[in-house]
This record gives C-alpha cells, structure tokens and sequence, in this order.
C-alpha cells in the first residue's frame, strides 16, 4: 500500500510507515537535478520544481497539492511499492543484508525516460559533480526558465531545443565528446525515430537492445535507464564500483579489471534472480561510502 499523504497549508505530508531516507536516495546515483537547500532537498522534474524535507517519519512536498503528488511525485519515489518485501526478499544474501542494514532507506526512483537517457549518456566515463554541472549548463542554455518563491531555475531541454541545437553550443555546456551524442539522440526523440514506449513491455535483454540503438548508449547507460526510468527491476547496471563489489565478495578476486563484465552480469542474474536492480543499488552505495574493506 502507498504511505499515506494528506493535503495542508500548501504542502503535502506524507507519512512513513517504512524505512525511507530522502538523502540515500537522492545521492545515490540514481538522479542528478536535485541540490541540498535548506533543510531539505530542491529539485526539477519537467517543468516542476519541488522543495521536499524529511524529519523521522514524515516527508513534506512543500507548494506541493495532493493532485500533483499523486500525479507525479508517489510514483517518481516509489512509494506506491512494497519495499518491506523487497528488503525481506533478499535477506538471504548477507552481503546485501549489511549493505541494507545501513542503507536501507534508499528507493528506485521512476523518473521521465528523456531526461534520464541524456543524464546517462552525460554520466560515461564521468563523477557526480561533473555530471550535475553539465547537465545544469545544459538546463540554463536550452531549457526554460521557471520563477518560483525560491529562486530561478531551468526546466530540462525538450527534446527538440537540443535537436536544434548547435553541436558547439551543447559541446560548451562541458559535454566533450557526448557532445554528437546527445544531439543526435534528440534528433532521434524529436523526429519520432525512437518512442520509449514499448520498452516497458518488452525483456530486460530486448529493451536494453532498442536503448542501444541511440547514440552514446551502451549497455551499462542502458541499464540505469532500465532501472531509474523504465521500472526493469532485475536490470544491473555494472560500473566500476559494482563490478569492484561483485568481485570482491562473490567472486573472491581483487583485481577486479581481471573478471569481464559478461561474468559479473551472468553472476548477479544468478545471486539476484529478482530485485537485482535493488541488490545493485545498495551495494553500490554501500560500497561507494564505507571505510571498511571491500
């Protein structure tokens, strides 16, 4: 069942009922347009700007109606799944046990399929920070402006502003070489060429191929797709991170650029035959912010 959410004063409070962390969620990787503000969290989805806050078991979608939270924000956290179940799913691996133990408030967000392929295409071969300011360059460059009591922002370029676009003018907003990549992948939005539509009703392994008919996509930006827009929760995205976990404490290797990507992927598909994107995602977390040996 969704936590409960009720409408007052110009906000959205919504109640937890299970473990939820808005910080392990927003900085895990999964989403790159959301800033510490205040208290909380800022964030743009669409032409949407929201100001969210979390206190220990309440989260509140400030300026927010009840229509727009159904509509948008439930869905794009996932508070519409059953995540207890997930977590009591996978208690029979100990490695994501531990990772769960201190992460287990992170969710799998939904987000809008257009905007989470150019962020993917932008995070190859790249950090976190270097991924948020290119993509903010991009916003301000060809998105457009929106007014809000907090301040300016930018609302994501359309798919048909960045297929316009100049390949110089993109390649300035710090894209480097993803610079014909993410031009050409609008073109492909804009024209029609390629619809997201049906990914959701195809496999894993068949969505993941009509993804990497666009350009810049590889299987590994086609996984996050996969798992942080689609909803294909046994996708596993393998990056350096992932794969250094995966061989450290499945596999019993150190050298982790020794085990091809082919045998991390077989591997969790066998450890994770459900809810490997999850299992994925806290590991990587886990991994990613521990200090002990992994």
């Amino acid at each position: 069942m969704p936590f409960c959410a009720t409408e007052s004063n110009g906000c959205v409070i919504v109640t937890l009922d299970d473990d939820f962390s808005l910080e392990d969620t927003l900085t895990s990787g999964q989403t790159f347009r959301w800033v510490k503000f205040r208290d909380g969290f800022m964030g743009i989805v669409g032409e949407r700007v929201c100001y969210v806050t979390q206190s220990d078991n309440e989260v509140v979608f400030h300026g927010c109606s009840l229509d727009e939270y159904n509509d948008i924000w439930m869905r794009y956290f996932s508070f519409d799944e059953d995540y207890r179940a997930i977590r009591e799913h996978l208690s029979y691996d100990e490695n994501v046990v531990r990772a769960m133990t201190r992460y287990s408030g992170i969710r799998i967000m939904r987000q809008p399929l257009w905007e989470t392929v150019i962020s993917f295409i932008i995070s190859a071969n790249n950090n976190i920070p270097r991924i948020m300011g290119i993509i903010d360059r991009l916003c301000k460059r060809f998105g457009t402006k929106i007014n809000t009591e907090y301040g300016e922002f930018y609302s994501f370029p359309t798919p048909k502003s960045l297929a316009e676009a100049d390949v110089a003018d993109i390649r300035a907003c710090g894209a480097g070489y993803r610079d014909e990549y993410i031009k050409r992948t609008a073109m492909a939005f804009a024209s029609g060429e390629f619809s997201g539509e049906v990914l959701s009703s195809l496999s894993r392994y068949e969505a993941r191929k009509e993804l990497m008919k666009l350009y810049g996509v590889g299987a590994k930006v086609a996984d996050c797709i996969l798992l942080f827009s689609v909803g294909k929760e046994d996708a596993f995205p393998i990056d350096t991170w992932v794969r250094k976990v995966m061989c450290s404490l499945y596999l019993g290797e150190n050298d982790a650029k020794a085990v091809s990507v082919k045998r991390i992927e077989e591997l969790a598909q066998k450890q994770f035959p459900k809810y490997a994107g999850y299992a994925q995602q806290v590991l990587f977390h886990y991994v990613r912010n521990t200090t002990e040996d992994v």
